[in-house]
């Protein structure tokens, strides 16, 4: 086991400020597409009445089938959830799900627990003894505001939920009667002590020897911030340029109680964070065996090693080139967390933007000797000045007028791509409004990070890194886009953690490139995927194989890199673009945002999620996702529900032409338990209401989830289509916090099968030998169809013709050619006659390539063909040629020829 993270921590302090209240939301509000060519009619959603609703019984509606019976108890005694067992097949594709067993249980990723009913006696001796204790309670039935006020009021503090039935808390002696009286209590008690023991640290203790010091996790039920507490400063404060600042960071020491009884056991303290309320450090087998016991300890885990880092044709793939001079991210509140960026030299692309900037290693964020974080912030951010082929998906991030329009640089990655530190020191600076050398800048808006831990043995989201983000999330409302992960060095295929926490947008990757096996959209093999409590990752798809970005030590190169380190700043900068257009709707919501996202996404003519889980709703759509047109329109709402305030509720008009409708609902909601079971407190349901409507969390149809915080539905257009449709978003089982939703409402107005028209036109019909023709081939999506995706244009035959070159000149304007290979992103594109060649052109309604080819030498008539796939690997080739004639031949010499003339003189004829 590598040390190099657990020693550096050592060396600095360990960190971590409260997390802030959450914010009143506002009422629930809808945002509408901007208008683009054809408008779509569509009535304009209004603005739901938010009421209040008591929960009811129902029979679930779930967006995929349960197999397997269900644990039924009485129906007025109905649980709050039913626990799920995920069956993955021998590939790990098509995973199943069914109900499983009892919910009466303590569930905790190292095992269950079943206890008899009552209070457990080693609990009510030990309040006895000390006045109180930690433990856990599990109630009977459906968790209600009234079962928990009860709680509260014989003076027990709940301390949050853990799975399935029970809630943390802190019990005073004087409860323990009441406790024992009613009758919705099933349960008091402690975990086992084996519980307290993630699954991948008791594998480790069983070969560790006794003198091997551990770098784990220690999860505390409360907070161990107190009067002692000392917040210390790491590094300074330094004003670097006009336009660029380097900041301190800083990490709280507790000082509390449990740091007071951990070090006393020889406990090495590293790092604290008050938003998971955990504990890092080392600790040998025996020490970890002792903490496992302390009363106030929910669960110990093991750090999973150490963090690792995970346009031309691509940006095109999602739509960029088409939205990006209206919305190059002017303004968006950026930033990134990698490894650092490079400025010595700073890169052309980059060389005037304004960046502030932290670190967490011994390395300045300003010297990115790795080249991942400069590769990934030029993707975002880079504006193309060394070559206009390269340029990045919102250009105009940190490039505005104002002094405070500066990119947050987060440094958590060394030069080798370790991670060095923990990322909740970013998070902790990246949440609030930072000052330096005068200059103030608000929170950041999106967060984009192509880091993960892995594991062989995969993430739950309850642990301490994926809680933390979620609190963050939650909190402070802001997006966090993260990558999936890559298969490696580490066994199996996971998606990493933290980007299996609940609340992030998480990004797997595509190919945007042509081989002998694959075609652009194919998902990429090594992407990491689904988390073990069954909660679908990654959610949406972007290209990330062979992605060309900037290089470090030079001013205008560029250098690929794969992986989905890449395809996600593509998303995040697609995210900025929309936040641009609309803030005061996606600023600060992340929800919205996430709705969003998915609902405009589709993987080859499917509107659904991918069976195998990789890749998610499928690939982002940036221009969809920006404007109504004649093919595609949508309705997004965000809002608030909670125990009391349960049910929002909004309308929109289903057009009677809708082909395909697709409804998604997404919510971010507090962090899970320690070590639980499922990353999921909160449980929301979005019932679709037809006309004449009814009152209350009822309606026609319904959609659900027992495990995800995205859920979805594209299977009632037929039924709902040409009516005004109530939906309403109940929180029917609200056991932690608010919940914070997003719901967009996604109408095709076309069919999703599309069968596009090739063009193609020739600049000249007879040549000579070895001269060049120009031929100009376009792809047209019908009018009465969806647009094409994944689309490849390529020159195909006669084989004696020499393609010498290929532009293609973006939707905003920019000229790509091609002439050899010498471009950086070779061999894609490609000059040639093979389908393997040619140039991928994307997603649209119409997309154009020019072929420069070379006549062979012999004379002749020639039908040069042009071929088109789209869809990817399901798309049909399209084909079409144009005629010349090359002709070599000179011209026979005249004889035999008499003048009838005089020279010099004039004639009338």
């Amino acid at each position: 086991m590598s040390h190099k993270n657990g020693s550096h921590l050592l060396s600095l302090i360990a960190a971590a400020v409260a997390a802030g209240s959450l914010a009143a939301q506002e009422p629930q509000r809808i945002e509408l597409p901007s208008p683009q060519n054809k408008t779509a009619t569509v009535a304009p959603a209004q603005p739901g009445v938010k009421t209040t609703t008591t929960a009811q019984a129902f029979s679930p509606i779930v967006e995929r089938e349960v197999e397997g019976g269900s644990y039924v108890p009485p129906e007025d005694d109905l649980p709050q959830y039913a626990p799920m067992l995920t069956v993955r097949g021998e590939d790990d594709s098509n995973p199943t799900y069914r109900y499983d067993g009892n919910p009466y249980r303590l569930s905790f990723t190292n095992g269950d627990f079943t206890p008899e009913r009552g209070v457990d006696a080693a609990l009510a001796g030990d309040a006895a003894a000390r006045g109180s204790t930690f433990g856990f309670v599990m109630i009977h039935g459906r968790i209600t505001e009234a079962k928990l006020k009860k709680l509260t009021d014989v003076g027990v503090k709940l301390l949050g939920p853990h799975t399935w039935q029970s809630f943390k808390a802190e019990i005073p002696v004087g409860a323990v009667p009441a406790l024992r009286q009613f009758d919705f209590v099933h349960w008091v008690g402690y975990s086992r002590p084996e519980q307290k023991l993630d699954k991948v640290l008791a594998e480790a203790l069983k070969t560790a020897a006794p003198t091997d010091k551990l770098d784990i996790w220690v999860n505390f039920f409360k907070s161990d911030i107190g009067p002692k507490t000392k917040v210390v400063k790491v590094g300074e404060d330094k004003t670097l340029s006009e336009r660029h600042d380097q900041c301190a960071v800083s990490y709280t020491i507790p000082n509390g109680p449990f740091q007071a009884e951990l070090e006393a056991m020889g406990f090495q303290f590293s790092f604290y964070s008050d938003t998971a309320c955990a504990m890092r450090g080392l600790a040998t087998k025996e020490q970890i065996l002792k903490i496992r016991e302390l009363n106030f300890v929910v669960a110990i885990e093991l750090q999973h090693g150490v963090g690792s880092i995970d346009h031309d044709q691509s940006l095109a793939m999602v739509s960029v080139d088409r939205v990006r001079s209206a919305y190059p991210g002017s303004l968006v509140k950026m930033g990134w967390i990698d490894t650092g960026i490079d400025s010595s030299p700073w890169h052309s692309d980059i060389g005037t933007k304004k960046f502030r900037a932290w670190a967490t290693t011994t390395e300045s964020a300003y010297q990115d000797g790795s080249g991942h974080g400069s590769h990934t912030g030029g993707t975002i951010f880079g504006e193309g000045n060394a070559d206009r082929r390269y340029t990045g998906v919102c250009p105009a991030i940190g490039a505005g007028a104002g002094s405070d329009d500066r990119i947050y640089v987060g440094r958590f990655l060394d030069d080798s791509g370790n991670s060095v530190g923990n990322p909740q020191t970013l998070w902790d600076v990246f949440k609030v409004s930072t000052t330096s050398g005068g200059i103030t800048t608000a929170k950041r808006s999106i967060v984009s990070n192509s880091w993960s831990f892995k594991s062989s043995s995969g993430y739950s989201g309850t642990e301490t890194n994926s809680r933390d983000l979620d609190t963050v999330i939650y909190t402070y409302q802001q997006t966090y886009v993260h990558s999936s992960g890559n298969t490696g060095s580490v066994a199996g295929t996971w998606c990493g953690s933290p980007s299996v926490a609940k609340n992030c947008l998480t990004v797997g990757s595509v190919r945007d490139w042509f081989s002998s096996t694959v075609r652009p959209g194919d998902v990429v093999t090594s992407v990491r995927y689904q988390t073990t409590d069954g909660r679908r990752k990654p959610e949406i798809t972007a290209p990330g194989e062979t992605l060309t970005s900037l290089n470090i030590n030079t001013t205008t190169g560029y250098t690929n890199k794969s992986g989905t380190s890449m395809s996600t700043p593509t998303v995040s900068g697609v995210l900025a673009s929309v936040v641009q257009r609309n803030p005061s709707f996606y600023e600060y919501k992340p929800a919205g945002l996430r709705a969003l996202a998915v609902a405009s996404a589709k993987f080859g003519t499917g509107v659904g999620f991918d069976s195998t889980f990789k890749e998610g709703f499928g690939m982002v759509n940036a221009y969809k996702m920006q404007y109504a047109s004649s093919r595609s329109t949508y309705s997004n709402h965000t809002g608030q529900v909670t125990a009391s305030a349960n049910l929002d509720t909004f309308d929109v008009a289903i057009d009677p032409n809708c082909d395909q409708l697709k409804v998604v609902l997404n919510w971010n909601e507090p962090a899970a338990s320690s070590s639980a079971t499922a990353a999921r407190v909160n449980a929301l349901r979005c019932y679709f209401d037809i006309p004449p409507y009814t009152s209350g969390a009822t309606g026609e149809y319904s959609m659900s989830s027992s495990q995800d915080t995205v859920i979805f539905s594209t299977s009632l257009t037929s039924a709902l289509k040409g009516q005004t449709i109530r939906f309403k978003i109940h929180g029917y089982s609200m056991t932690s916090g608010a919940a914070n939703w997003g719901c967009c409402v996604f109408q095709y107005l076309q069919p999703l099968t599309s069968t596009p028209t090739l063009n193609q036109t020739v600049d000249k019909t007879i040549v000579k030998p070895s001269e060049t023709v120009v031929l100009t081939t376009t792809l047209n999506a019908l009018s009465t169809q969806d647009e094409f995706s994944n689309a490849h244009i390529y020159y195909s035959s006669p084989t004696s013709w020499t393609n010498t070159r290929i532009d293609r000149t973006t939707a905003d304007g920019l000229l790509q050619t091609y002439t050899g290979s010498t471009h950086t992103s070779f061999p894609y594109p490609a000059l040639g006659t093979e389908i393997t060649k040619g140039m991928t052109v994307g997603q649209g309604s119409s997309r154009q390539i020019k072929f420069t080819m070379q006549a062979p030498t012999t004379s002749g008539s020639y039908s040069l063909y042009t071929r088109a796939t789209q869809h990817g690997s399901t798309g049909t080739t399209l084909s079409n040629a144009s005629t010349v004639c090359v002709d070599g031949l000179a011209p026979s010499n005249l004889s035999g020829l008499t003048a009838n003339r005089s020279t010099s003189t004039w004639y009338n004829t």
